[in-house]
């Protein structure tokens, strides 16, 4: 959204004077905190941390600290501030409020700093760091100020030696040595304590997934020699057997065994109020495995009313196989891929070893059942918004009516409808409509509907696709009708297409079929206005026209899930219209209308290539300080039956997921400026774009942001309606537009509020000698955009 700010105040200096206003009681009220301590007490200043090795994490030693002072913003405690303005004694509701949003004086406690330094040695010791010295040093000021330096002289760090193994059974002594390039612990490394819980979990995790169902990390057990010279320990990791005990008295249990999956017990509708007891019917079914036939999977559904999902869905969806051994990674698989069905509210998968069945009971092997138990979900939804909408800078209002089904043909589709209403207030072309000036001259409405199937809809077996594809089949209609004052216009779209993972980090959308058609309605006035104008570009935005497309997108992540790590997102876009139509017309209906375009529809259709990308890299300092770096770039060509690309299919620069010192629409192409066609919306065929921006915390949900923001769009060729809007090798870089600003955000979770204030740096719309406007703008510069979610 764009917003101009400049009705606030009617000068910068206004703002200038009432922020420095802010500022200067802040400090005034923060300073007077001092006097509020009681006697002999001194206020904590500050923490600092000194260490004589860079190796050691500041960071992390600050984390350890148990007393911290009062929190800054720009330098200023303002929360501290807050919290002396309040009235303590029979406060009312303004000074509870500044209570709630402040925070005391911390107030120097010598226990503290007592208890901190010995976590210190304790974080110094488990990092390898023994006998190092950890000193507390207290400087006290005349201000009753208190600043609390730690001193740690890091001692010379133990390092690995050698690794020796001591592994009971000879099965898991092969399996773990034949792993050992992935173990976290290394020789010559320094000794860290976290590094052998990490190895402890690897190893667990790794013969989990081997079949080794029973086996847990408190069978592995470390121990460390440190009597060697020259600060180097050995490490021997021993791997035990299970010992007897009452509860394991079995002889044969002394081994770790490898868990075959026997059946696979399926409870559709399971109610843990139910008892086990009432008689409940049941269902078998039995599937060939994907890769080999001759292995068959047998699903046991056992359930109290019919069977709401056909079973065949949920053997899709069940990565466990029977006489396949146990697999760590197919049971959280199952779990995941269960609950993208969204039909179930409750998922458990539990694995017993079956007392009526001991033909298959070794000292190496044993077999396990698996139960999964399925609570359902509500299958259909109904609800409502109410929002305020936004297109191109202009505003409204909108509601929307939402149903949901999920589990339309029993095979866990959903259906998802909703119908929309707006009304807005769009600017208007023609002369005589933009006399009047209603609140809302613009009624929108309209229908998007789609369906996905958890499956591939084509006439193929899904048991011949492997299921870690979790694919799905996506079918959508829309239809949308706006009446403005100047012209009526209807948009219909349909779409085919499919999504489906090669792996946890790459994604495939596959589009082969997706129509856009585009009517339009134009009153005498709006007509006239645009017969004037002799560039088919503009012309186009209110011109008939139908797309049949073809769309291809590839999509990479190597994102952690609920991990706050570095991690690269990329995404590649390729689109290709009108080809097959245009072969169609020319071996069969080679009749053109009279300014020589093929039609359908009796509509002129559109023949166009267009590509893009967008890669990012995310990169965390801390849980939540982090630095986003973005380029996006994209192309597009017409040919054959269009002279221009569409113009939802071209690209715009600019608004709040853009370049955000400009209006949406309103940069380029390339250095072109002319204020008369400021009611036509830019629009161009190459796009340049990269980003960058600091995210931090800065009070509980409440996130700041830094960013720079630099790009452009240009044309494919020259055009006199848009001079120096074309893209020149030459010449593209000095029509680069950059802008910056900062930004905040309101986490909730769920969603993400975010209002940015941007500035133009360089504008390449002005002459070379002027383009670096930041010099002479002042406060009514700043373009404010407002968003939900981040803008990459």
């Amino acid at each position: 959204m764009y917003f101009n700010p400049c009705f606030i105040v009617k000068s910068k200096f206004a703002i200038s004077y009432i922020f420095l206003l802010i500022v200067l009681f802040a400090i005034i009220t923060s300073c007077s905190s001092v006097r509020k301590v009681p006697e002999g007490s001194f206020l904590l200043k500050k923490n600092k941390i000194i260490v004589n090795n860079p190796e050691i994490s500041k960071e992390k030693i600050e984390g350890l600290i148990k007393q911290k002072a009062n929190k800054k913003f720009v330098g200023i405690k303002f929360k501290l501030a807050f919290y002396n303005m309040a009235k303590k004694e029979n406060p009312g509701k303004f000074s509870r409020f500044l209570i709630r949003i402040g925070e005391p004086p911390v107030i120097y406690d010598s226990n503290a700093v007592i208890n901190t330094t010995k976590r210190i040695n304790l974080f110094m010791d488990n990092h390898g760091f023994f006998n190092s010295q950890v000193d507390k040093q207290i400087i006290y000021n005349s201000r009753k100020k208190a600043i609390v330096k730690y001193i740690i002289k890091a001692s010379k760090p133990y390092r690995i030696n050698n690794i020796y193994y001591m592994i009971e059974d000879e099965d898991i002594k092969t399996e773990v040595y034949s792993k050992l390039t992935n173990s976290v612990i290394k020789k010559n490394d320094i000794y860290e304590i976290d590094k052998f819980d990490k190895e402890r979990e690897r190893i667990a995790t790794y013969l989990k997934n081997l079949g080794y169902f029973a086996f847990n990390r408190d069978f592995i057990n470390f121990s460390v020699d440190s009597a060697l010279n020259n600060n180097q320990m050995n490490v021997v990791m021993q791997i035990k057997n299970p010992k007897l005990n009452p509860k394991n008295s079995n002889p044969q249990n002394l081994f770790h065994r490898k868990y075959k999956i026997r059946n696979i017990y399926i409870y559709p509708d399971f109610n843990p109020l139910v008892s086990d007891s009432v008689d409940k019917d049941t269902a078998f079914l039995e599937i060939p495995q994907y890769g080999n036939k001759s292995l068959i999977n047998k699903y046991l559904f056992v359930y109290n009313n019919d069977i709401k999902i056909r079973p065949r869905t949920f053997s899709q969806s069940i990565f466990i196989n029977s006489n396949d051994y146990f697999n760590l990674k197919d049971v959280e698989q199952t779990y995941n891929r269960l609950s993208e069905l969204k039909n179930f509210r409750f998922i458990n998968i539990s694995f017993d070893e079956p007392v009526d069945d001991t033909s298959r009971l070794t000292k190496k092997e044993s077999i396990l059942d698996c139960k999964i138990e399925l609570s359902k979900n509500k299958v259909n939804y109904l609800s409502t918004e109410l929002e305020g909408s936004n297109s191109s800078g202009y505003y409204g209002i909108a509601g929307n009516l939402i149903f949901q089904n999920k589990n339309l043909f029993k095979g866990a589709e959903i259906l998802n409808v909703k119908l929309r209403g707006v009304l807005e207030n769009q600017n208007v072309i023609s002369a005589i409509a933009s006399a009047d000036k209603p609140l809302f001259n613009t009624f929108e409405t309209g229908i998007d509907a789609n369906i996905e199937i958890p499956k591939f809809l084509i006439p193929i077996k899904q048991e011949y696709f492997p299921k870690y594809f979790k694919p799905k089949t996506t079918v959508s209609f829309g239809f949308n009708f706006q009446d403005r004052p100047d012209f009526r216009r209807t948009i219909t779209n349909v779409g085919f297409g499919y999504d489906w993972r090669q792996s946890n980090n790459v994604q495939h959308i596959f589009t082969p079929i997706s129509i856009n058609s585009v009517k339009i309605y134009p009153d005498s006035v709006f007509k006239a206005s645009i017969d004037l104008i002799s560039d088919k570009r503009l012309k186009y935005q209110y011109t008939d026209h139908f797309i049949l497309s073809l769309k291809y997108s590839f999509i990479y992540t190597n994102q952690e899930i609920n991990k706050k790590e570095n991690f690269t997102f990329f995404r590649f876009n390729l689109e290709t219209a009108g080809n097959v139509l245009s072969l169609y017309k020319k071996c069969f209906d080679n009749q053109r209308n009279s300014d020589g375009d093929y039609e359908v529809f009796n509509l002129i259709y559109s023949q166009y290539s267009r590509i893009d990308f967008d890669l990012r890299r995310y990169i965390y300092f801390s849980n939540q300080n982090s630095l986003v770096l973005r380029t996006a770039m994209g192309w597009g060509m017409p040919y054959g039956n269009s002279k221009q690309l569409p113009y939802e299919k071209s690209f715009i620069a600019g608004g709040a997921n853009d370049i955000r010192a400009w209006r949406l629409r309103s940069l380029g192409p390339g250095s072109y400026t002319d204020p008369k066609l400021d009611n036509f919306d830019r629009i161009g065929d190459i796009s340049m774009e990269f980003n960058i921006e600091n995210r931090f915390p800065i009070y509980k949900i409440l996130q700041g942001a830094l960013f720079v923001d630099a790009g452009n769009i240009w044309l494919n060729k020259p055009n006199s309606q848009f001079p120096g809007g074309e893209f020149l090798l030459d010449r593209f870089l000095s029509q680069i537009a950059i802008g910056g600003g900062f930004g905040l955000r309101l986490d909730f979770s769920y969603f993400i509020v975010r209002i940015d204030a941007a500035i133009p740096f360089k504008d390449p719309s002005k002459i070379k000698e002027r383009q670096w406007v930041i010099a002479n703008s002042g406060f009514r510069d700043f373009v404010i955009n407002f968003g939900i979610g981040y803008s990459f």
